[in-house]
């Protein structure tokens, strides 16, 4: 039985002042295909995404991760999606996160928040995520440039999309 788990740092993002009035639609994970998999291209990719209950430190005695290195996540999942992957024809896949989740971020960015003013205060604010294997017959490789974003609108006669991006920080 093979198994997949990946987990990722998230800093608070750029330095960003919401309008007034501005109004929090969605959060999303993109995760970005590096063309590399193992397994079954043909059966549904299930993936789900949790939040790491803490943060992400080295062992001690240890100078990098390897591949029996465990973390502690959030029994619930942020998001999950099942997915058709084809590795010449797709390149990336995007995955719902939980509004409330994303309201809550929204609000400490609109408050301007000690809480995402700089990366290691997100980081104790935000341990980050895991991302997991949902029980698929197929593990997916990913490029290091994964990225959640935070969607809002912004208002105007017309309403404009607009987002907010997270980038690995470490």
């Amino acid at each position: 039985k093979v198994s997949a788990a990946s987990f990722v740092q998230l800093g608070a993002p750029a330095s960003v002042t919401l309008p007034n009035g501005a109004v929090f639609d969605s959060l999303e994970l993109i995760l970005t295909l590096n063309k590399t998999y193992y397994g079954d291209t043909l059966s549904p990719y299930k993936i789900a995404v949790h939040k790491l209950t803490d943060v992400i430190n080295l062992p001690d005695e240890q100078y990098s991760f390897y591949n029996n290195n465990k973390r502690n996540y959030a029994s619930a999942a942020l998001g999950s999606g099942s997915f058709i992957i084809r590795p010449t024809t797709r390149d990336t896949i995007a995955i719902r996160l939980s509004q409330s989740l994303g309201q809550e971020l929204y609000n400490k960015i609109f408050n301007t928040d000690v809480e995402v003013s700089t990366d290691d205060q997100f980081i104790e604010y935000f341990k980050g995520l895991a991302i997991v294997d949902g029980g698929s017959n197929l593990v997916m490789g990913f490029k290091d440039s994964l990225t959640m974003r935070l969607h809002y609108r912004n208002p105007g006669v017309i309403n404009t999309d607009a987002y907010v991006d997270f980038s690995i920080s470490n």
